[in-house]
């Protein structure tokens, strides 16, 4: 690696002074920096060049160190790699005392001993390894990670600098030593004050570092040279974060890597929409890394515009308005335009999951893929880029579609109406909000009446869940006219989807009374059925009275079954939300199952039901867990 001649130039220059001095200097320097800030690189490329100088260090990680007989153990790896193997390391132990010893240390020069250091003399000769002592060099990285006493480890580093006439480097992450949190802190600048003679601060160096960087990242040559051209924006972004953490953005760039890996190669070749991509992908993983960002917040940020809202309507600042305005004031970057879905980005960066299929579909979807064969609601979306003529024949062509009921897809159709609410509200064309928010109604009335909606619950729980369609934010998402048009279309596809299931719940029936299919798969396979029960919230159709006493009618051994299937059907993290609906109907459920108790005739019914009613409350105690 060829050594930073940056930022941390001077940081250099000093080691190359100190590490040069003809004789023992008698103190320490301590070179910090924040995580993630270069200073394992730096320290790689200073040792490139020690070696180069043919000047002798030894250097070890104090990473986990939890004593300096450990310490020695990386010395002796080091200096004897034959005797450090398993056998050798026995014999060496065997043969040798360990020897401990107190140093009275006057801390501040006043002639008396404020702090006794406690410290393990050395129990290495290293004078076989280093010819002149006073000329050789130990280097400790990792000094904030050692997991032993810290006032003995700078005692034992202490030694070989005050008796043995070494020069020593400590590399750290100083903040982290000085944290409250950390138990051994209290008197660390008594302990650094007759150690460290100099201390020098590594600043991230991206530009010293940015081809080792792209190296590490990026094994795709054509990868590379796309992001070597975008060497200026990576540098722009990484500013703005003001996170200082280049393994942060070294994450950043092998996510980006991934997600190009599984691109189709005409997206590879825009260069415009690949640069928008990088930026957006840059800005998420850092801050998503950093913690300011959660995975419910991302529908919210790409709803954002420098127009949004920051207040909530009670006057109140939550929480996710904070993290979500600290990063929309760090970035100049247009947040509507998020190219994929809020879903599509969470499950990249939260679950790990990417599907090639939809990234592809989606991307080729944004403006950067405007063409003849785009959808003309996708090419209005772009309003502030159409000239006027353009806009003109796109509305009259998506407001000729939306007089034909022709969008099938309710979150297209959304988008539509969104469109349309904010030209009226903008009086860009003549009908008012109050005549377009009733078109708007009517569409979804009739599109439903007609089934002309493609309809799931996976559809109604897109909608809930996100501010957007297809990569595209909702246009004027937060106006109030948007708000009660979406509530209706999710209000109206809700009861659509809930009368549905009412053509099932005969199913459950006769499975309870012994027929096919098996209850337990009914309600918790999710290949059973094409309506997918295990995660529709089918069973608060059945009044709570109606289902015991079908349940209190089986036999004992479908009893159990019942028990089991209603247990097992909310184990599923991932199904307690959409089920969450069934809370209640549970609770009441238990209370009329408690109610029957006293009634049981028989001492197995009645042990049968006592075990009936502990499911649900357990069950009902898990859901309102997961409500929390």
């Amino acid at each position: 690696m060829g050594q930073s001649q940056s930022a941390n130039q001077p940081v250099k220059e000093y080691l190359d002074f100190y590490c040069g001095l003809p004789g023992s200097p008698g103190y320490a320097v301590l070179v910090t920096g924040s995580w993630g800030s270069g200073k394992t690189h730096f320290i790689e490329d200073y040792t490139d060049i020690l070696s180069q100088n043919d000047m002798r260090f030894l250097l070890v990680s104090l990473y986990g160190v939890s004593s300096t007989e450990q310490i020695e153990d990386q010395f002796f790896q080091i200096t004897s790699p034959i005797l450090s193997s398993k056998g050798g390391v026995l014999a060496r132990r065997l043969a040798k005392g360990f020897l401990k010893a107190a140093f009275k240390v006057d801390w501040d020069n006043d002639g008396s001993t404020d702090a006794t250091l406690t410290a393990t003399v050395p129990n290495i000769d290293l004078s076989n390894y280093f010819s002149d002592t006073s000329g050789s060099i130990l280097i400790f990285d990792d000094l904030e990670r050692c997991t032993g006493n810290l006032k003995e480890i700078l005692g034992y580093i202490n030694y070989f600098v005050e008796k043995e006439g070494y020069k020593a480097i400590l590399i750290a992450d100083e903040k982290k030593i000085l944290s409250p949190e950390d138990g051994m802190t209290s008197d660390y600048h008594l302990y650094k004050e007759k150690l460290i003679g100099k201390t020098l601060k590594i600043n991230a160096d991206l530009e010293g570092l940015f081809d080792n960087f792209i190296r590490e990242a990026v094994e795709n040559l054509a990868c590379r040279k796309f992001l070597r051209r975008q060497k200026p924006l990576i540098k722009s972004v990484f500013t703005n974060s003001a996170f200082n953490n280049l393994r942060s953005l070294k994450r950043a760039l092998i996510e980006f890597f991934r997600v190009w890996s599984i691109l189709e190669e005409e997206i590879r070749n825009n260069e415009d929409l690949l640069s928008k991509l990088l930026e957006l992908l840059l800005i998420l993983s850092m801050e998503i890394h950093a913690g300011t960002l959660k995975d419910n917040d991302l529908p919210d940020l790409f709803g954002a515009n420098a127009l949004r809202r920051i207040t909530a309507k009670n006057g109140e600042i939550t929480d996710q308005d904070r993290r979500i305005k600290e990063v929309t004031s760090k970035y100049d970057f247009y947040f509507r335009e998020s190219l994929m879905s809020a879903s599509i980005w969470n499950d990249l960066f939260f679950t790990g999951h990417i599907n090639q299929e939809d990234v592809n579909l989606t991307l080729k979807n944004t403006k950067y893929f405007l063409k003849q064969n785009t959808p003309t609601w996708v090419q209005l979306w772009y309003l502030w880029d159409l000239e006027d003529d353009e806009y003109l024949i796109l509305y009259n062509s998506v407001r000729n579609n939306f007089n034909a009921r022709a969008y099938s897809d309710p979150g297209v159709a959304l988008h539509v109406f969104s469109m349309l609410l904010n030209l009226s509200e903008k009086e860009i064309i003549e009908e008012k909000i109050e005549e377009t928010i009733k078109e708007c109604k009517e569409y979804i009335d009739n599109a439903i009446k007609e089934e002309k909606f493609t309809l799931s619950y996976e559809v109604l729980s897109h909608l809930q869940s996100g501010r957007g369609h297809g990569g595209l934010g909702y246009t004027n998402n937060e106006s109030d006219s948007f708000r009660e048009v979406a509530k209706y279309l999710k209000d109206r596809i809700s009861i659509k989807l809930r009368d549905s299931l009412k053509n099932h719940k005969s199913k459950i029936v006769a499975a309870i009374q012994g027929g096919p299919p098996d209850l337990h798969d009914l309600l918790t396979n999710d290949t059973m059925s094409g309506e997918r029960l295990n995660r529709r919230p089918i069973l608060k159709l059945f009044d709570p009275k109606e289902f015991f006493d079908l349940y209190w009618g089986a036999p004992n051994e479908t009893k159990n079954k019942v028990a089991s299937a209603i247990k097992d059907r909310y184990e599923l993290a991932s199904n307690r939300a959409e089920l969450s609906e069934e809370l209640e109907w549970l609770e009441r459920l238990a209370d009329e199952a408690s109610r029957q108790l006293p009634q049981a005739p028989f001492a197995v019914s009645k042990m049968m039901l006592n075990r009936f009613i502990h499911t649900l409350k357990k069950t009902v105690e898990t859901l309102r867990e997961n409500a929390i």
